[in-house]
């Protein structure tokens, strides 16, 4: 009898060695796909190009040396896609390098080698697609099949956010002339990869089929939105917040956003799609009304939403929940001795004005001395607002 259970327990770890050597294959796989193989496709000789200018069907892009390339798109989602990948192809395969830069620093970040995170990522990501609207899965195979980048990997970028969430950008709204308003954002990537982001700006102008037209600055391969505006006049941009618990199977926050954006068209429009969708993480997001000179910043997390509507002359929005109801769910880490208490302190200082102007708003976003005095970028560990 004794001899039989020391047989099991024998074949038991040998089992168990095989099925280790087996995942850790699947997994060493993994590594070699991403971003995978990058095919030729029968697009490339349709592109037509004048100087500055290309076309492609009904899509164009203009390079401008020294400024971001800015592509416009048009069509149903399959054919916007299509342009996407094929007019924007030399600036999506430069960025493919800067993505797995950018998984690297986060595995090396949390301790985990890179092919475990990568599993982990694709995993989850095959989840979020799947949960997409069918039309934006159209659009990423558009997308893959105009640039010949696997679509896994065009999901993966897609949906990056949605997954790693690690930035600490700043937003605000200020009353300007006549109850006009000015929205500002910056794009703060310093926690991760932030230089090799800032190489990969792109301007998208998406004219979808029976939508709103919108507009957004994001990176290759992000087809939600981050920062942008639609031809209503609605403006949005993000800033990171973090949450004990996401929820895996919500809403890409992303693709919420840009859903919001080919849909609404004022502040009061926006409200009910955050009651309708539960989200996957969480989101600081800065809304202006432009023509109607409102805005607010509501923040989102899984379970329940707020919003702070403007109604003084300057409303700004830090990495950290404000509402005291949904306060309880921020990470603990994220909450106690952070830059963003020094950018609170910052912000504090700022000239108070009944109206402001552009220079006013970049000037915030440039803000680094504190109420003491000191210089923010050079003290210590805190952190000053742009």
């Amino acid at each position: 009898m004794k001899a039989q259970t020391k047989k099991n327990i024998i074949w038991g770890i040998v089992a168990v060695a095989v099925v280790l050597v087996i995942v850790l294959s699947v997994i060493a796989a993994d590594l070699s796909t991403f971003p995978g193989t990058v095919k030729q496709t029968i697009y490339e000789k349709q592109v037509v190009t004048e100087g500055v200018k290309s076309t492609f069907h009904d899509g164009v892009i203009y390079r401008y040396p020294g400024l971001p390339p800015m592509l416009e798109v048009s069509g149903d989602n399959y054919e916007m896609g299509l342009q996407y990948g094929v007019l924007l192809k030399p600036e999506i395969l430069n960025a493919l390098d800067s993505w797995k830069k950018i998984l690297v620093w986060m595995a090396d970040d949390m301790g985990i080698p890179f092919p475990a995170i990568l599993s982990v990522a694709k995993l989850q990501i095959r989840q979020m697609t799947a949960s997409l609207p069918k039309d934006y899965q159209e659009e990423m195979r558009g997308v893959s099949d105009g640039s010949g980048v696997p679509y896994e990997t065009v999901a993966m970028c897609s949906l990056f956010y949605d997954f790693g969430e690690g930035m600490g950008c700043t937003g605000v709204l200020m009353r300007g002339k006549d109850g006009s308003l000015i929205q500002g954002r910056n794009n703060d990537t310093a926690s991760y990869g932030g230089e090799e982001f800032a190489k990969m700006t792109v301007i998208v102008k998406h004219k979808g089929k029976g939508h709103n037209a919108f507009v957004h600055m994001d990176q290759p391969l992000y087809l939600g939105v981050e920062t942008g505006f639609n031809d209503k006049g609605l403006s949005f941009g993000e800033e990171t917040l973090f949450v004990k618990k996401p929820e895996a199977g919500g809403h890409s926050l992303q693709f919420l956003i840009r859903e919001i954006l080919e849909e609404a068209s004022s502040l009061k429009d926006i409200y009910p799609y955050f009651d309708k969708y539960h989200t996957i993480g969480s989101y600081g997001c800065v809304w202006g009304d432009l023509r109607n000179g409102r805005g607010a910043v509501v923040e989102l997390t899984p379970t329940a939403w707020a919003k702070n509507e403007l109604s003084g002359p300057i409303l700004w929005d830090f990495n950290k929940l404000y509402d005291p109801g949904l306060a309880v769910q921020q990470r603990p880490s994220r909450s106690i001795n952070n830059g963003d208490i020094d950018r609170e302190a910052i912000a504090s200082v700022f000239p108070k004005k009944s109206e402001y102007t552009f220079d006013d708003a970049v000037a915030f976003l440039r803000s680094y001395v504190g109420p003491d005095g000191k210089d923010y970028t050079w003290y210590g560990t805190r952190h000053p607002i742009g």
